[in-house]
């Protein structure tokens, strides 16, 4: 023991440095945790206050993807802070929807336009210097010589037998039958046979040119249309571009019936299984909002350019219009004119409807009124128009027409853009950097 204690008092030094290095241990183990703990309680207060800030009072951004129309509500709308998930989600439907309404409106153009052109090539939107004068008078020559005839070929449309010639045939006959029986005054039996067969006879005539073609109707139909006579003067640039208007709307109008006609061919020949048995007549009036003075006058007066054009949906206006469109100078609508055009047509009772359905499908037009008359078929059989043992009415139509500019723009005489108020876009102005894209 005596050693020991002599040990120690030797090395006490080391013994002391001991004792304290082991008691050290514990208590940095001690510090050290209660150090640890605060600073994982004051880093969660940090995050937990900027989670808050962020949910509160940090910058956000406003994703949406627009509705279907200009003007509609949003389709989807989320407000967030700034995520480069949704920003990359948004950014492809919304490039996505924008390709799927570009070609929503070039199938629009596309059906609008169809095959359509000027009447004449050279004319539209401006003649050269030489060609001033003869332009237009080729153009009028076409819009009321041939632009009819052709139009009513494409559906195999012809008038009734002439009543002249139809009469002067019966009377031949009449008078043949008499020649033959030898007398002067024939007996009353014979008499009423006679006048039997002479019926007959003049409705054989009318029905065999019912079988001929597909609907009554002639150029005259076309109550628009002028008979030029040889010292009329070159019609206005303006004049000839309102009938290269007119002459579209009765395409479309003429396509409407091809169209009506070939759903019911298989029901009769000719007239008898025609849905619209006879065209009375066709008027396209004036655009919307177009003032006769300035059309008469030929002073074309500027107007503001509406912002029909994607700033916001159009509103309707109902009181001029049942399907609330509007066209027009000084109206928000600078993508469309509005033409209503009235026909008149004796048509089938049954096939009414797929009539109005088939003006839809023939271009952009819709029936806004209709009125109906009864028909008397032996009346129309005097004026030799016969159409078969169904039931006709004559239909009157109201239909407006709707004329995208788009398309129709390159054509456009500049006095016209004018009074429409729109605007030449700009032409790209010469690269003179001299640095070429090859």
């Amino acid at each position: 023991m005596k050693k020991v204690l002599a040990i120690l008092k030797r090395h006490w030094m080391v013994l002391s440095m001991a004792v304290i290095v082991l008691a050290a241990v514990p208590a940095m183990m001690w510090f050290s945790g209660s150090m640890g703990a605060k600073q994982l309680t004051d880093i969660q207060s940090k995050v937990d206050a900027d989670l808050k800030d962020m949910a509160n009072g940090s910058p956000r951004v406003s994703y949406a993807l627009p509705g279907a129309t200009p003007g509609s509500p949003a389709a989807v709308e989320l407000s967030a802070p700034p995520n480069t998930v949704l920003t990359n989600w948004f950014k492809e439907r919304r490039e996505k929807q924008q390709a799927q309404l570009n070609g929503l409106v070039g199938r629009a153009l596309e059906f609008n336009r169809g095959a359509r052109k000027p009447l004449v090539d050279g004319l539209f939107p401006e003649p050269s210097r030489a060609e001033k004068q003869t332009k237009p008078l080729e153009f009028a020559r076409a819009y009321t010589e041939v632009a009819t005839a052709d139009l009513l070929k494409r559906i195999n449309a012809g008038a009734p037998p002439e009543p002249t010639a139809l009469a002067m045939q019966v009377s031949e006959s009449n008078d043949q039958k008499r020649v033959a029986s030898g007398a002067a005054q024939l007996p009353p039996d014979e008499e009423a046979k006679l006048r039997e067969e002479l019926v007959k006879l003049r409705k054989s005539k009318v029905q065999a040119r019912a079988s001929e073609i597909a609907v009554y109707a002639e150029p005259s139909v076309f109550v628009n249309v002028p008979k030029l006579k040889p010292e009329d003067p070159p019609r206005s640039l303006r004049e000839c571009w309102d009938w290269q208007q007119q002459h579209w709307a009765h395409e479309s109008l003429i396509e409407a019936v091809r169209l009506a006609n070939e759903q019911t061919a298989g029901e009769g020949t000719g007239v008898l299984g025609a849905a619209v048995k006879r065209l009375v007549s066709i008027v396209v009036d004036k655009p919307m909002g177009a003032r006769q003075t300035e059309e008469d006058s030929g002073e074309a007066r500027a107007a503001p350019a509406g912002g029909g054009g994607g700033e916001g949906a159009m509103k309707p206006n109902y009181r001029a219009s049942i399907t609330g469109r509007v066209a027009g100078p000084r109206t928000s609508n600078d993508m469309y004119d509005i033409r209503t055009a009235r026909v008149e047509a004796i048509v089938s009772a049954k096939h009414l409807p797929a009539v109005i359905d088939a003006i839809s499908k023939s271009n952009f037009m819709t029936v806004t009124k209709l009125d109906l008359e009864k028909v008397e078929p032996l009346d129309e059989m005097k004026n030799g128009f016969y159409y078969g043992d169904e039931a006709v009415v004559k239909a009157r139509f109201q239909i407006e027409t709707v004329w995208m500019r788009e398309w129709m723009k390159p054509w456009m005489p500049a006095e016209v853009k004018k009074s429409l108020g729109i605007k030449d876009e700009p032409k790209p102005e010469d690269d003179k950097s001299g640095k070429g894209g090859g």
